[in-house]
């Protein structure tokens, strides 16, 4: 009877081990997910921030290409 109660310890004992390992490792996942969370914010941030930046940009280029168009059209219709 001794016996069957000291393995029924030594199960227990194992099985606190397990759990602890595994609250361990999950412990450890939840900070990785905090972690990549606040990284994807961030990175979320600087694209639109970037976006904003080059939209200015993009705006430029487009006029310049219309202003390119007009000025290649009144250059064929004057070489012509």
């Amino acid at each position: 009877m001794e016996r069957k109660m000291e393995l029924a310890r030594k199960d227990g004992l194992e099985l606190e081990g397990v759990i602890k390992s595994l609250e361990d490792r999950l412990a450890e996942y939840e900070y990785k997910v905090k972690d990549l969370e606040k990284a994807k914010e961030i990175l979320t941030f600087r694209v639109l921030e970037t976006r904003n930046l080059l939209a200015p940009k993009e705006k430029q280029l487009s006029d310049f290409q219309i202003q390119f168009e007009k000025l290649e059209a009144e250059f064929d219709k004057t070489s012509h």
